[in-house]
């Protein structure tokens, strides 16, 4: 298993062909002498699958890397700014006065869609 191991890390870097077939030919030689434990077929089946699958993956790797397309470009964030207006940074709470509050809700219901999805506080 660690050659082949070092065979799928080669096939990764390199995108050879020629050894993924090599590696697959070896598993299937291994696979059609009998008899075999199941771990030892197990492992076989594995590096069998693993060859072409390595080597695809090899190949969609240095394609994406050489167009730059692996890159993650992170926009910086903006830097908070204090605000400038002190009305824009005040909070707006409801009216004192009565007489305020009223015409407040009543702007406010003016305001409100009819389905009522948004409620005026009063």
């Amino acid at each position: 298993m660690g050659t082949n191991a070092l065979g799928l890390v080669w096939v990764f870097i390199k995108r050879d062909l020629v050894w993924t077939i090599g590696g697959v030919w070896a598993m299937v030689a291994l696979m059609s002498k009998r008899p075999k434990g199941v771990p030892v077929f197990t492992a076989t089946i594995l590096v069998a699958v693993l060859y072409p699958l390595v080597w695809i993956t090899g190949l969609a790797w240095h394609r994406l890397r050489e167009k730059g397309e692996l890159r993650v470009l992170w926009a910086p964030l903006p830097s908070p700014r204090p605000a400038t207006n002190k009305q824009a940074a005040a909070i707006a709470l409801p009216p004192e006065d009565p007489q305020a509050r009223e015409e407040l809700a009543r702007a406010r219901a003016e305001a409100t869609p009819p389905d009522g999805a948004a409620q005026a506080w009063a």
